[in-house]
């Protein structure tokens, strides 16, 4: 009997429980059914359900319904663009234009090229080239940008990039105005260089850099009479008369080619002076074989010797005397006679000269015009500094 009861208290017991879980997964489904339809009801409302449904009437296929929804989605790219640009997120803008295979707007590449022109510096000059070039990309016949460019390099101390854009630009049909903006531009990077080659004496690398410059602008005659000259500096006389046979005179006058020819033929067959660094030097023999070291001054209109260089050549003193101009201002000095003097292969009696009244290292005296005006003396090497 005792165990009926317990037997029937058990399944009383399982019956109950059994009802609660059914109640609990009663309130589970209701709730889940709820949550569904507010869902739905909140998708069919939707501008994204909208664009969704539309295209599945119409027979698109599922994938395609991808694509829709996430163009529903994206930004305008015009939009994403012109934020980007007015906080100068450069390497944004950069992905932005790598982003896309299609051409940029005119409108845009006007509004890129204007805002940066108002912004170049230093600093964001690494950033905005890249911006260009990936716009260049796509529009590598934009003048303006292409200027923009070139001062962006110049900010940066790329003289060399900067003047390979001004001529990919010359190479370019352009405007009158636009040409001589460019060539100017060219000119005096070209100029830059060409003044620290001198001041370096890299008379090699001056010709090459001319000959580079030439090639890349051949219309210009002025370049091409410079690629001369600079030949004629390094003592290839011969390359540098070919070169000047095919000179015209569209920006260089005849004179300056007839003088420079002149000079050229002039320095196949005349001395030449010693080069130490940026200066000429000339050795200078007393009869006794003494010799004093001269340097050559194109701005001396008179010799000059120190007072132990005159002593050393027996120099006599006349009774007159010279006011010359030093870097201290005027001073007043001796004028002498020096007896005999071998000068480059020429021997001068009774040369009168002065003393020099400044000491320079290593040097007994100045070589003037006076004596360069009676010598044969390459005058391409007088002016290489």
């Amino acid at each position: 009997m005792r165990a009926i009861l317990t037997v029937q208290q058990g399944a009383v017991a399982m019956s109950g429980r059994g009802i609660q879980l059914f109640l609990v997964l009663a309130v589970l489904a209701a709730v889940y059914a709820l949550g569904f339809w507010q869902g739905s009801s909140r998708l069919n409302e939707s501008p994204v359900a909208t664009v969704v449904n539309n295209t599945s009437h119409n027979g698109i296929s599922p994938p395609t319904q991808d694509i829709a929804l996430e163009q529903a989605t994206t930004p305008d790219s015009s939009e994403v663009f012109a934020t980007l640009l007015e906080n100068g997120a450069w390497f944004a803008l950069e992905r932005w234009f790598d982003e896309r295979a299609q051409s940029v707007s005119k409108e845009q590449g006007m509004a890129l090229v204007n805002s940066m022109s108002r912004q170049v510096n230093k600093y964001d000059a690494l950033a905005m080239r890249s911006v260009l070039r990936a716009y260049l990309d796509q529009q590598s016949d934009d003048i303006q940008a292409l200027f923009l460019l070139s001062d962006l390099q110049q900010v940066s101390g790329l003289r060399e990039g900067a003047l390979e854009t001004l001529f990919s630009l010359l190479a370019q049909p352009l405007e009158p105005v636009q040409y001589a903006r460019a060539k100017r531009a060219a000119e005096q990077i070209i100029n830059v260089i060409d003044n620290e080659l001198r001041t370096r004496g890299a008379l090699a690398e001056r010709a090459a850099f001319w000959q580079h410059v030439s090639l890349r602008v051949p219309a210009s005659d002025l370049f091409r009479y410079q690629w001369a000259r600079a030949l004629a500096q390094y003592k290839q006389h011969d390359e540098a008369l070919h070169i000047l046979a095919q000179t015209g005179t569209s920006d260089v006058s005849q004179d300056e080619l007839d003088t420079l020819e002149e000079q050229i033929l002039q320095a196949q067959t005349t001395i030449t002076f010693r080069k130490d660094g940026d200066r000429l030097l000339s050795a200078a023999v007393a009869p006794t074989g003494l010799a004093v070291t001269l340097l050559v001054d194109t701005g001396a209109n008179v010799t000059s010797l120190t007072r132990s260089a005159l002593r050393s050549l027996a120099a006599r003193r006349l009774p007159e005397e010279a006011t010359v101009r030093t870097a201290g201002g005027l001073v007043t000095t001796g004028i002498y006679t020096v007896p005999e003097i071998l000068v480059e292969g020429r021997v001068f009696t009774d040369l009168r000269v002065l003393e020099l009244p400044v000491n320079l290292p290593g040097i007994d005296g100045l070589l003037g015009t006076d004596l360069l005006r009676q010598l044969r003396v390459d005058p391409l090497a007088v002016q290489t500094p």
